[in-house]
């Protein structure tokens, strides 16, 4: 069937396109840049003589099924499992049952509980188009970041390893965030790059 997709224009064939471009990237080649000369924002991040390292952090959390499955090999009873992954229409109904998941995995050995994934990615090139990854996994529910010092730290040194010199600027990008934990999340992590700096 794959190969039967490749029937027509090797060009405009979606197909052939999406097998080139992931041997592109697994040969560590650059499909595509953002030209400096169009967009002057581009051009300043991506000046040679001071470059930019851009970074993004994540913390994606384990699916219902994944928290259920934690829950039954952890002998929990079906009444705790449905509370902690009601879905309700009332608000505070379902921060209740939040904090009743919360707790119900807090009481969990570390070993049986679900985990949490803190993803740092960064670029490693001058001109942001080649990208690197470190990652650590913590507690279930916990969207602060514990130690980002390491990942931080291995995102810089992969960035000067690949360039030849370290970052004049640093952009941070945070997703996942609500406006409570905001301040709380830039002051750790902003802490952390700074020693992750030293």
């Amino acid at each position: 069937k794959s190969l039967q997709k490749f029937t027509g224009n090797a060009i405009t064939n979606a197909s052939s396109t999406n097998l080139l471009l992931k041997i592109l990237a697994k040969a560590g080649g650059v499909a595509c840049r953002v030209d400096g000369n169009q967009f002057k924002s581009m051009a300043k991040m991506t000046n040679p003589r001071e470059p930019t390292l851009v970074l993004g952090i994540d913390v994606p959390h384990p699916s219902r099924e994944e928290r259920i499955k934690a829950l039954k090999d952890a002998g929990m009873t079906p009444r705790n499992e449905r509370s902690a992954n009601q879905s309700v229409s009332d608000t505070s109904v379902a921060v209740t049952a939040r904090v009743a998941a919360t707790n119900l995995f807090k009481d969990l050995p570390y070993h049986l509980c679900p985990r949490s994934v803190v993803a740092v990615v960064g670029n490693t090139d001058v001109h942001l188009t080649k990208w690197g990854v470190s990652s650590r996994v913590q507690r279930i529910r916990q969207e602060e970041t514990v130690n980002l010092i390491e990942p931080f730290k291995a995102r810089i040194q992969e960035f000067h390893s690949k360039t030849g010199t370290l970052p004049k600027h640093i952009i941070l990008f945070r997703n996942g965030v609500s406006d409570t934990q905001f301040k709380k999340a830039l002051y750790e992590e902003t802490q952390a790059l700074e020693r992750a700096l030293e």
